[in-house]
């Protein structure tokens, strides 16, 4: 699961998710579809790996378990050897705002500007790089492949 959080520049804050929870085949994947104001949005990622989650069994506190485990903090212990990738339209422009300990980008944190209007989509890799990460999307093995519909309006 891959959660993106957005903060508008008036400070109003949206979630949107796309979850998988039983992997590549068996069921489609959820995905919402991320809609923008025209502007400047600080945005972060979670990553959860929801895959041994129930969501038929409630907890002992009658709440159903949001996801399972938090897996953003992985990633950012292991900062060095990942690079999140944004993939998008020329009406939207992506730039992380976090680096590692190499002064290279990482990806949790971005900043998302609109620059026009209409539908589009967002590609978001999280890419593994032990050893060769040079801030390039290229290198290493894709960890999570996610597309988001996108609509500026």
């Amino acid at each position: 699961t891959v959660v993106v959080t957005t903060v508008d520049g008036d400070g109003n804050e949206h979630t949107f998710e796309f979850a998988d929870l039983d992997g590549i085949g068996g069921n489609e994947p959820t995905i919402d579809t991320i809609r923008l104001s025209k502007g400047l949005h600080s945005v972060s990622l979670a990553f959860y790996d929801d895959s041994d989650l129930d969501h038929d069994h409630e907890h002992e506190h009658g709440e159903e378990e949001e996801h399972g485990e938090d897996i953003t903090a992985e990633i950012l212990e292991e900062m060095n050897d990942h690079l999140i990738c944004f993939t998008t339209d020329d009406i939207l422009e992506v730039l992380a705002t976090d680096k590692d300990d190499n002064d290279l980008p990482i990806g949790i944190t971005s900043s998302w500007h609109t620059i026009g209007l209409g539908t589009i989509s967002i590609n978001i890799q999280l890419k593994h790089q032990p050893g060769i990460k040079n801030g390039e999307c290229a290198l290493g093995e894709t960890d999570i492949d996610v597309t988001f519909p996108l609509i500026i309006e």
